[in-house]
């Protein structure tokens, strides 16, 4: 099983920054070059949630923590954050190790972050793998797969996060409802949950220093 570490920054962009409510402003490509450089970044992808418009999701992939651990330490970083704040606010950095089929729910046209926020430990545990283990059986048309793990949101909270890949918002749905594979699980991780939906778009190419 594959693991990953991965960084979700969540930010609304400022109405007068911000042409049309659903892409990025011009000049968000610049303002994300200092990432793009970054030593030990796979990926770096943004997108709308769904549920939760006008707030965006800025979600990157690392080669381990340490690597992730720098960037954030960095001063690169901190020209990020710098330019990042001149188009947007409510700005909340989020990060994660997760396990599963990575590749695959970051390539899925749709991605569902399903989270538990304040999570008892057995939820993390034993009832959130029994949830994938669930869905991972069911061959579900439209499913891409599955990754999950403890969410870091800081104040030593113990937080869980699944991502899962999608056709589309629709195809998941089509899954939902009496009888149907996911009602048959969700039993597991009912009680404390939240989700969105998200198509990810790629941002800029990595390694580029432009």
């Amino acid at each position: 099983m594959a693991t990953a570490t991965l960084s979700f920054v969540l930010f609304t962009f400022k109405p007068a920054s911000q042409p049309a409510p659903d892409s990025p402003p011009d000049s968000f490509s610049t303002i994300c070059s200092p990432l793009l450089a970054a030593p030990g970044l796979i990926s770096l992808q943004v997108g709308l949630l769904m549920e939760d418009a006008p707030t965006w999701v800025l979600l990157s992939r690392w080669e381990s923590p340490a690597a992730l651990d720098t960037w954030q330490e960095s001063d690169p970083f901190d020209v990020f954050i710098e330019g990042l704040h001149t188009v947007s606010e409510d700005v909340v950095p989020e990060q994660a190790e997760v396990a599963g089929d990575v590749t695959a729910v970051l390539s899925a046209p749709c991605v569902e972050i399903f989270y538990a926020l304040e999570a008892e430990h057995v939820f993390l545990k034993e009832r959130l793998p029994a949830f994938a283990r669930g869905l991972q059986g069911e061959g579900m048309k439209g499913f891409h797969g599955l990754c999950y793990g403890k969410l870091d949101v800081g104040a030593g909270k113990e937080s869980a996060v699944m991502l899962l890949g999608w056709d589309s918002k629709e195809a998941h749905l089509a899954q939902r409802g009496d009888g149907k594979p996911i009602d048959r699980h969700i039993h597991l991780v009912r009680e404390g949950r939240d989700r969105n939906h998200i198509n990810l778009k790629t941002v800029g190419v990595v390694g580029s220093t432009s």
